[in-house]
């Protein structure tokens, strides 16, 4: 019996695992550290003073707009099999990847009245490895036979080819 690539369809195997880990790990991972960093050290509730009640306002509307982001782009993988949606999600997964680290420097600057520059500094291997889960996926949602027969690019000509079948 031949492999047949078109039996790769549907959001299932690996396809399925990413958007499990859309919907539940990174909601969970962001709700975990987001906590830690509000409620965990009495010493930066300390640091921030007056100010701290705004800079747990701030890490928590950010906590919930990645939330908000991942659980869209989780549905529109299951619901919405366009290869727009590959390509939303792809872009999706940058923005969560880059913009929280980002926001999150520019609240402690504007809210504590430190130089960016400063605050730069503290960057570390925590802001790398969401660029490395969205690397990975991206490759996957390009390069994958399944995601490519679930997610069709051109929806006419499959029509097309029909009609002459």
């Amino acid at each position: 019996m031949a492999y047949d690539s078109r039996a790769l369809t549907g959001v299932n195997g690996w396809l399925a695992f990413f958007v499990l880990t859309l919907a539940v790990f990174t909601p969970l991972g962001v709700l975990t550290n987001r906590f830690a960093d509000l409620f965990g050290s009495p010493a930066t509730a300390a640091a921030f003073g007056d100010r701290w009640v705004v800079m747990q306002a701030a890490s928590g509307s950010i906590g919930a707009a990645t939330i908000a982001l991942s659980w869209y782009m989780a549905w529109r993988l299951m619901k919405v099999q366009q290869w727009q949606t590959v390509r939303i999600v792809v872009g999706g997964l940058f923005v969560i990847a880059i913009m929280p680290s980002l926001l999150d420097i520019i609240a402690v600057s504007i809210i504590a009245g430190l130089p960016l520059s400063r605050i730069a500094d503290l960057v570390d291997v925590q802001t790398v490895r969401p660029l490395i889960y969205a690397t990975v996926w991206t490759a996957y949602l390009l390069r994958s036979e399944r995601v490519a027969n679930t997610y069709d690019r051109y929806p006419d000509e499959t029509e097309l080819a029909e009609v002459f079948e």
